[in-house]
Order: C-alpha cells, then sequence, then structure tokens
C-alpha cells in the first residue's frame, strides 16, 4: 500500500489579534407611569427645548429653570422620514442615536417622566423631520434652509408620509397618557410640512389617533398665508373642531406687528367659531438674534397682551441668540421680559 503525502506549504498566520469587544448598547428602560394629572391652575411660562443632553433625561436649557420661574417646558418628539415619504429608523437626532421607533418612544418617555416628577407642565409637539439631517445639509444650505419639509418633495411623498403615520399617531397617544402630557400637538404647524391642501382632513383623522389621551389637544398654526402682502387672497379656514386648545407660533420678533396681529385675531375667531375657548402663545420669540432687541421686546409685550387675559401661558424658544449651540434663555436679553411676565402672573413669591 502506497501513501501519498502532500507537501505542499502551508502559510499560517501565526500572530496573535486581540479579539476586539464590540460596543455594549444599554436597552432604553421603560420609565414608570405618571399617576395622577395636574391641575392647570397658574400661568404657563417655559422655554420650548431642542437640544437634548446624551442621557436624554435632562436637557442642556435645564439651567433656566433652575435660576428662572419656569413651571412649563416643550419638549419635541420628531418622526423620521426619507426621501419617499415612508417612516424611517434608525435615526440621529440632537446628537442621539434612536435605534427605532419602540426606542424613541422609550427614551423621551423617560425624559417626560424625569421632566413631569419635577412638578413641571408639559406641551409635547410632534413634527416629521427628514431622517438624515447631515445628507440634507450637504445638499442644500442647512444653515440658511434648516430642516427639510415634505412640501420640497412631491405629492405622492407627502401622501405616503400621512398615509403612514397613523399608526405611529397612536402609540404616542397611549405615551402622552402613560406620562400624563398636558398638552399634545397631533402634528405641529401642519402646513408647514403638508401645505395647506389636505390638512383640516389629516387634522381630524388625526384628533382619532389620540382617543386612548385624556389631556389637551393642541392645534398649533404656522399661518404663513397671513405674512404675505396679498394675505386675504390666499386664506384657509382650519378647521379647529375638536380640539381643546388654539397653539399661536408668533414668531415674527422685531418684524413689522400688524401681519402677526392679523394672524392672531383671525385664528382666535375662527377656534372660537370651532368651539375653542383656550389658547396660549405655544412657541414665541426669536428664530434667531434680532436686528433690534428694543423693537422685539416691544413686539412680544404687545403680541403676549394680545391675547391676555384669555392666554394659558407662553412658551418662548430657546434660543434667542441666534444659534442653537446658545441654547437658553437664562442671561440673555430675553430673561428680563420673562421675569416681568413671571411677575404679572404672580410665579414669583
Amino acid at each position: 500500500m502506497i501513501f501519498l503525502f502532500s507537501c505542499v506549504p502551508q502559510n499560517y498566520d501565526y500572530t496573535h489579534e486581540p479579539q476586539i469587544e464590540e460596543e455594549v448598547v444599554e436597552e432604553c428602560s421603560t420609565a414608570p407611569d405618571i399617576e395622577s394629572w395636574d391641575t392647570l391652575d397658574s400661568f404657563m411660562l417655559g422655554v420650548k427645548t431642542f437640544s437634548l443632553s446624551p442621557s436624554y433625561e435632562e436637557l442642556y436649557a435645564y439651567p433656566d429653570y433652575e435660576s428662572l420661574p419656569l413651571n412649563t417646558i416643550g419638549i419635541l418628539f420628531t418622526i423620521p422620514y426619507n426621501e419617499q415619504g415612508q417612516i424611517q429608523y434608525p435615526y440621529t437626532i440632537f446628537g442621539r442615536d434612536i435605534a427605532s421607533f419602540e426606542d424613541h418612544v422609550c427614551q423621551v418617555g423617560r425624559l417626560l417622566h424625569a421632566v413631569k416628577s419635577e412638578g413641571l407642565y408639559v406641551y409635547l409637539s410632534i413634527e416629521p423631520h427628514f431622517y438624515d439631517r447631515d445628507q440634507w445639509g450637504e445638499l442644500n444650505n442647512f444653515e440658511i434652509q434648516g430642516p427639510p419639509r415634505l412640501t420640497v418633495f412631491d405629492d405622492a411623498v407627502i401622501d405616503t408620509f400621512l398615509e403612514e403615520v397613523h399608526p405611529y399617531l397612536t402609540q404616542l397617544s397611549d405615551m402622552s397618557q402613560r406620562y400624563k402630557v398636558d398638552f399634545v400637538a397631533p402634528i405641529t404647524e401642519p402646513s408647514k410640512y403638508f401645505g395647506l391642501e389636505p390638512i383640516n382632513d389629516f387634522m381630524q383623522q388625526a384628533k382619532e389617533d389620540f382617543t386612548s389621551y385624556s389631556g389637551r389637544l393642541v392645534w398649533q398654526v404656522y399661518g404663513e398665508e397671513f405674512l404675505e402682502p396679498n394675505w386675504e387672497e390666499l386664506l384657509y379656514r382650519y378647521d379647529f373642531r375638536g380640539y381643546d386648545t388654539l397653539g399661536l407660533a408668533v414668531l415674527g420678533c422685531d418684524q413689522p406687528y400688524e401681519s402677526w396681529d392679523r394672524y392672531i385675531d383671525t385664528l382666535q375667531e375662527w377656534a372660537q367659531e370651532d368651539g375653542l375657548e383656550e389658547v396660549f402663545h405655544a412657541e414665541f420669540g426669536c428664530i434667531g438674534d434680532p436686528s433690534s432687541q428694543e423693537d422685539a421686546l416691544w413686539n412680544m409685550w404687545h403680541w403676549y397682551d394680545r391675547i391676555m387675559p384669555e392666554s394659558l401661558g407662553v412658551v418662548v424658544l430657546d434660543v434667542p441668540q441666534g444659534g442653537p449651540e446658545n441654547a437658553g434663555v437664562a442671561g440673555t436679553w430675553m430673561e428680563e421680559w420673562l421675569l416681568d411676565v413671571a411677575e404679572q402672573n404672580q410665579l414669583i413669591e
């Protein structure tokens, strides 16, 4: 018997490669329910925050709440969509990675639990955001144009999002009920994202998505048409029926005040016709640094007074210094105005 042995040389690598440990991503742990609703027995004064800390349970603007007599916070829940209008995860927002919608609900739920446990009123704004902000920034000047709106795509993309979003809103209704969120806008300023044509039908459907929620439903109005020279030709009659509270987004800052006056007056008239008695400034102040702080402050007092004493409160933007890296109002030109409003409404002892 003959045995044949192969003598083909073998190339073995005897160097030892240490095993690379995979980064362990800690799974979000659901926060406990908030057991009871807060009674709305004082004027709401607060900040709408956009920048969240890595822990997602604190806010970069939180020092405002340590140094100023604020009792309300505006929190943003973004729903990411892609170029086809489909809702898409994973997603990164404000430097925070979100693996899935369930992860998103869990993380924002922890934030809601944290701020409600501090005794703050909460206004939750829900907004569509493009899923890849970096990609959008490369294709378009993000600093000037900001995040994309669905209106930059064709109608089919808008229709896809409007069809897909309802199950997500139903779950956000459950989240809002679980953490006793005081005010919720099913979609904040819908005309900004979808245009005017579909929004009445959509907002009536969105109202039905929130049947598990027993807090206040807000219709926050964008109202860009009121700022146009031919505004009377562009008027669109919003259907506020079934909502609880009108949310105004007066962001003119140092712009001519007359355009915002007609925005405020017309919307209040329509809201009262549709049975809404409640109104508040849901987003108020300046998007960027005003060209004239004196004019900005005069306007803010003017628009604040215009809906008093019926107003439930004021939620200002957290970027009065002109950029998100400067989030927070404490120590800015807006601080004195907030302190005066707080004093007028007995929020300072």
